[in-house]
């Protein structure tokens, strides 16, 4: 999103308009990669008949397989690279500010972001939401992406939010799944142990995995084994009898249902010795904490998880181990592992750039701040959930799936469906439709050239770069005029969101 269009929103984010409905209704993109359907209305033109069906077809990767990018990067396409993934992408305008700036600066402004953000917490605030509905603070968080100018706090709450996965079908409190939120926000680049303490006393774990039946004499081993299992240290590092002192160290540790707060319980609290690790002591949750982030397993367990979520699935064990010294040699500070992760040579290599599949989230978040237009968060929240993600209800205690689990027939017609609907609501306002007007027309392949530099920011696969030209020139005929200048780039721009470059970043 540029900035003039974000600007636009924050004036008039208490208005009707701030959450405006589409005022086009536009078909839906039906199709998969195995048996396409022809969309209707907004395919048409007043020029040749097109066979949009076989378009689609053409495009599809079974047709003509997807190649990574093999050749070195370019400054500025290392700088886009590092935006898709420490945030959700960047347009054009800001990728030119930071180019200028340099991809070492750039991850040094994206470390460094500012405390807070005056103006969007004032926007946000005129949308009146209660803060008690699900769908209020969904679409509190929602904003916040599209929005933001601190693209990288967004994108580690959604790392916390599915490393420590909490769910409010279990929960069934949207205070408490709010207060997590805002946990991960002042925590999101912090010290890893102060964060396996705080949210080990979190009102919306203690709830998720049962910490109120924790008590002296009949320990219940849930928190205790998913903290060594999911969050810390992984499976094959520790033994069952960890576990079960594991247990025993939090028994006591409880939610004050009256309050929402984390009580220490001291009635209920074993104090008889234990032994974790090969450590033994008169341990509550803190001390095992204590020893827990001492492990080498934990130091390469947490970096290869930051890893793979902001790089590439299965690392080589040199990189992990060079991230786990960074963990050592830093206090387990996150913020010096991702600093680490954004300034590999990994990190720009062929096997990382283009290869990893976006969830529902980066899609639909990444299309909205691309393309720009009119900010619909309800469409937004539901091609989010329909395509396999709702925000605050993770699946369960391992959180959401990874990679090409996002693909299937079902959830790409919800991406498809969202491409199209995003095509209908440009137009108005400082985005890329504005921008196609603006320019001098100068036939279809610069148009062509023009859409994929702006959303793909990079050229599909030479078979479906030449079809998206074929399409323009047939939508556009001879002598286009504004109206049909504006409904091809329409056109172009749902089938752009379908094509495989889009799916993934």
């Amino acid at each position: 999103m540029t900035d003039k269009n974000r600007r636009l929103f924050l004036k008039n984010a208490g208005a009707a308009g701030a959450m405006v409905a589409m005022d086009l209704a536009i078909p839906k993109v039906l199709a998969d990669y195995d048996e396409f359907v022809a969309p209707p209305n907004l395919f048409q033109n007043t020029g040749p008949a097109i066979d949009y069906e076989e378009y689609m077809k053409q495009l599809s990767p079974q047709t003509v397989p997807f190649a990574p990018i093999s050749r070195p990067l370019t400054e500025r396409e290392k700088i886009a690279h590092l935006l898709r993934r420490a945030g959700f992408g960047a347009t054009e305008t800001e990728l030119d500010a930071y180019e200028k700036k340099g991809l070492d600066k750039t991850i040094t402004e994206l470390l460094n972001y500012p405390a807070a953000e005056p103006e969007l917490e004032d926007a946000i605030s005129k949308l009146n939401l209660k803060m008690s509905s699900l769908a209020d603070i969904q679409t509190w968080w929602v904003i916040r992406m599209v929005l933001t100018e601190r693209p990288l706090l967004e994108r580690m709450v959604l790392f916390w939010h599915g490393h420590f996965a909490t769910s409010i079908r279990k929960v069934n409190n949207v205070s408490y799944m709010l207060q997590q939120n805002q946990f991960f926000r002042v925590n999101a680049l912090g010290d890893f142990r102060d964060i396996l303490v705080g949210i080990s006393k979190d009102p919306a774990m203690l709830v998720w995995l049962d910490s109120n039946s924790n008590r002296r004499g009949a320990p219940n081993e849930n928190y205790g084994r998913e903290l060594l299992e999911l969050f810390s240290m992984g499976i094959g590092n520790y033994t069952e009898t960890d576990v079960k002192e594991t247990a025993r160290a939090f028994t006591g540790w409880h939610i004050n249902r009256q309050t929402g707060t984390f009580v220490f319980n001291s009635r209920l609290h074993d104090y008889d010795s234990k032994t974790f690790l090969g450590k033994t002591g008169n341990f509550d949750g803190t001390d095992m904490i204590d020893i827990d982030v001492q492990q080498p397993a934990t130091a390469r367990f947490i970096s290869k998880k930051l890893f793979s979520f902001f790089a590439y699935q299965d690392p080589e064990p040199e990189v992990i181990d060079r991230l786990a010294d960074v963990y050592f040699k830093n206090n387990r500070s996150i913020k010096a592992i991702v600093e680490a992760i954004f300034r590999s040579e990994e990190f720009y290599s062929p096997k990382d750039v283009f290869t990893m599949v976006r969830s529902p989230v980066d899609l639909v978040v990444s299309a909205r701040r691309l393309v720009g237009g009119q900010i619909n968060l309800g469409s937004m929240l539901a091609a989010m959930r329909r395509a396999g993600q709702q925000l605050f209800a993770p699946p369960d205690v391992s959180g959401w799936e990874t990679g090409m689990e996002w693909i299937s027939t079902s959830r790409l017609l919800e991406r498809f469906n969202y491409g199209a609907t995003i095509a209908g609501t440009v137009g108005n306002g400082s985005d890329i439709i504005s921008q196609v007007k603006t320019r001098k027309y100068a036939g279809p392949v610069s148009l062509v050239e023009f859409l994929n530099t702006r959303i793909l920011q990079r050229y599909p696969e030479e078979g479906r770069r030449q079809l998206l030209e074929r399409l323009a020139l047939e939508s556009l005929g001879l002598d286009p005029s504004t109206a049909t200048i504006e409904k091809a780039t329409r056109t172009l721009i749902a089938v752009i969101m379908a094509t495989p470059e889009f799916q993934l970043e």
